[in-house]
């Protein structure tokens, strides 16, 4: 049997170990997602969180200048869309499947040393057990086109949609999502550097 839950908000890069990073909680979905019943049990939904460190990707010219007049690209992960989790649970063999669809809202902006106006951002999104142990890991490219005299695009990227076994035991609780661009120890560093001080 599957029940559905909805909310209308809501292999490891190196240096990126997720027990160190800032958590931006962009979406916790219990209160949305909570007292779903299936034979009288409660459904819960994981939570969401956009990693602060890895929010955003800032891409320079090659050399070493990593001024403003350097950067070629910059992206930003904005928000998170359209949640929704669906359990299919099966009492027979005591365990079942959990699904969670969203889709994640995107901005780019053009630098001044850029020598295309296309371009195209790697993310991941991890799922992890209550420890923080990644079980699985999936990568996306978001491309995106400034056309005429744009600088700056904000758009919806498509539909993501993840899958979690589930023993008897289990419900979404016991789950975490993290959201991040795929970052290089430089990119890494850069973001946390210019990350001090600033509240997010």
């Amino acid at each position: 049997m599957t029940s559905f839950a909805t909310s209308s908000e809501t292999s490891a890069s190196p240096g990126l170990s997720l027990p160190r990073f800032w958590i931006l909680t962009v979406a916790i979905l219990v209160t949305g997602c909570s007292f779903l019943e299936f034979e009288n049990r409660p459904f819960y939904c994981p939570t969401i969180n956009i990693l602060a460190d890895a929010a955003s990707t800032t891409l320079f010219r090659d050399g070493q200048g990593r001024d403003i007049i350097d950067v070629t690209h910059k992206g930003e992960i904005r928000d998170i869309l359209a949640t929704e989790c669906g359990y299919d649970f099966d009492k027979d063999i005591g365990g079942g499947l959990l699904t969670v669809n969203f889709s994640l809202m995107i901005g780019a902006e053009i630098g001044p040393a850029a020598d295309s106006r296309k371009m195209a951002f790697d993310y991941f999104v991890s799922i992890t057990d209550e420890q923080l142990k990644i079980l699985q890991k999936e990568f996306f490219r978001f491309p995106v086109e400034f056309s005429g005299n744009r600088t700056h695009v904000l758009a919806e990227d498509e539909k993501i949609t993840l899958d979690i076994p589930l023993t008897a035991e289990q419900d979404g609780r016991q789950f975490k999502i993290f959201i991040g661009f795929q970052l290089s120890q430089e990119q890494l560093e850069y973001n946390r550097r210019h990350r001090v001080g600033k509240v997010r």
